[in-house]
């Protein structure tokens, strides 16, 4: 089944209205608030993508839907899926001893620096 078509069925299974000869100018039956959050929820599982709450909002014609199905799908592909939340495991002891020798450091002054730009003292020759 192409695109379009499993989002007709999704949208005619959700609302209740054969829509799956539907073209893309049909307007969609009244729909309420939570049948609108039901319909989003059906097409994002149905498509394996995130539709925020206030897409379903906009929805007035089949094209209202395929476009928005169509734009969360590319989004997901270049935005890539959300990245895995990262545990480190820390090592207790070396924790405690990093922080001791950053704690504990010994003061070296800076080295004294030349004046830049300044020309350099030669000695002449004079006999």
């Amino acid at each position: 089944m192409h695109f379009g078509a499993s989002v007709r069925e999704t949208l005619s299974i959700s609302c209740g209205v054969d829509l799956r000869e539907a073209r893309a100018a049909t307007a969609l039956p009244d729909l309420g608030a939570g049948a609108r959050r039901a319909l989003a929820a059906n097409l994002a599982a149905a498509f394996a993508v995130d539709i925020p709450a206030g897409d379903a909002e906009h929805w007035e014609t089949v094209r209202d839907v395929l476009q928005c199905v169509r734009f969360r799908i590319w989004e997901q592909r270049v935005t890539g899926p959300a990245p895995e939340p990262q545990h480190h495991e820390v090592d207790a002891v070396a924790a405690v001893g990093a922080r001791a020798r950053m704690r504990f450091r010994r003061f070296v002054p800076p080295a004294p620096s030349l004046p830049t730009g300044a020309p350099a003292l030669r000695r002449s020759k004079r006999s």
